[in-house]
Order: C-alpha cells, then structure tokens, then sequence
C-alpha cells in the first residue's frame, strides 16, 4: 500500500477534460465531511477528510493539505493544492469527477457516514498485554516521576477531543475523529515509554468492551551511540476498563 498510494495519487490527478460532462450549477458541499476517494476501475482508495480550507488524507498520511471549491467554466471544482478536478453530484452520497490533466480517469467521491458509536470510543482503554498485570508477581518499572508511581498498568483515556495516557506518567494530546469515526489523528505526538510517539490510530473493529487499532509511532534507538528513529505501524487490541 505504501508504494501505491504515491503513485495512485499522481494517477488519479492526471487526467483529461476532454469527456467531461457539464455540471449542474448547484453548489457542492465538501466542508465536513469524509469521502473514499477512487477511480471508477480501480480497487486503490484513499480516505479524505474535508475541513474548512485544509484536508487530510489519512491512508497517505498527509494533513492539512489546502483545498477550495470554485467555480470552472459553469462547474464545480475542486482545488487540491496544484490539482483540479471537476465535480458532479451524482446522488445525495456519492460525487463523480473528472481531473485535468494528460490522461482521462473518473473518480468517485463516496461520502462516508459514522461506522462505530461515538459512546463506544469514549472511556478508558488497557492494551491487552497489561491485563491484569498488576495482580503478577512481577514489580512494575520504576516512574520517572515518584508521584507517578501509582500509574499503572498502562491505560489510555479518550474524549471527544483528547486522548490522554497514563503509564507512569502522562501525556496528552488533542485528537480529531473523521466523519465515519474510522480514523483520528493526533495535533501532538502521543508519548509514551513503551510505544514511543504514537501518531495516529486507525479503528479497525470495535464493541462495547473491545476495540482493535492500527496505530503509526515512531520508535527511539540507539545505534553506534547515534540517537536513530524508526517509524512502524502495529494492530493492537484494547480492552474497556469497567
């Protein structure tokens, strides 16, 4: 996936206007809300969430990149930084487009509704390997805070806009849910001890008491005495503190 979406992208945003149909003059509204983002024959997407001048597009990794929507030769445009494609509302959920450019693609605009219930996010979340490790024989490690000593085992806290950690310490960053719940990113990195600086999470199935995540961080280490840094990604299951 990783080495597709470069040039999934490049694709997509370079094609001809030569086909294009003429748009009805009704205004389109992209500002919040979440497409899949793909062409008509092709299984690659990509998830784009619109906010007022900036979008991010989560599976590329690339946030508050700036868009607008103009009007173009009596038709809805969109404005992706350099890129321009054409638009038609095709029915209440989904938009077709045309980009210009050498070649001709259509693209399809699928606007995404809330997968999973908010409720169910919200709370606070052990990984499962901590499970009742405060009942094991085995002593925590020690806080870099004293005070901090109580902190365990690890837990997360999510709210509405804020995710907090508490593992020996806590940390806590701003987050920002799409429209379909799926995703949520972070406006600082999410420290922690044993992860690293996590990024960003991605939910992939959830329920009242379990919740399974893809999560991007970025790792310390030391190699031939040089502070390095490794970027990974890691599915991770949560369970629900009651």
């Amino acid at each position: 996936m990783k080495n597709i979406l470069p040039i999934f992208i490049l694709l997509i945003f370079s094609c001809n206007r030569s086909n294009v149909k003429e748009n009805s003059k009704q205004d389109l509204i992209l500002n919040g809300k979440t497409f899949i983002l793909y062409p008509e024959d092709d299984d690659e997407n990509l998830t784009i969430q619109f906010l007022d001048s900036t979008c991010n597009l989560f599976e590329f990794h690339a946030y508050n990149q700036p868009w607008k929507l103009i009007k173009f030769e009596d038709s809805n445009a969109l404005v992706l930084g350099h890129l321009i494609i054409l638009l038609h509302q095709q029915n209440d959920s989904t938009i077709t487009g045309y980009s210009i450019g050498e070649k001709e693609t259509k693209l399809i605009l699928k606007e995404q509704h809330p997968k999973w219930k908010l409720e169910n996010i919200l709370g606070k979340w052990t990984e499962e390997p901590w499970i009742g490790i405060e009942n094991s024989k085995i002593p925590p490690p020690p806080a870099r805070i004293p005070d901090h000593d109580t902190l365990w085992p690890p837990y997360y806290e999510i709210f509405e806009n804020k995710i907090m950690s508490y593992c020996l310490g806590i940390d806590s960053t701003e987050i920002r849910f799409d429209n379909s719940l799926v995703y949520f990113n972070m406006k600082q990195h999410l420290h922690t001890d044993f992860v690293g600086y996590q990024n960003d999470w991605k939910i992939l199935d959830i329920n009242d008491s379990v919740m399974t995540i893809e999560r991007r961080y970025t790792k310390e280490f030391f190699d031939a005495n040089t502070l390095q840094y490794l970027d990974n990604v890691e599915i991770v299951r949560l369970i629900k503190n009651r």
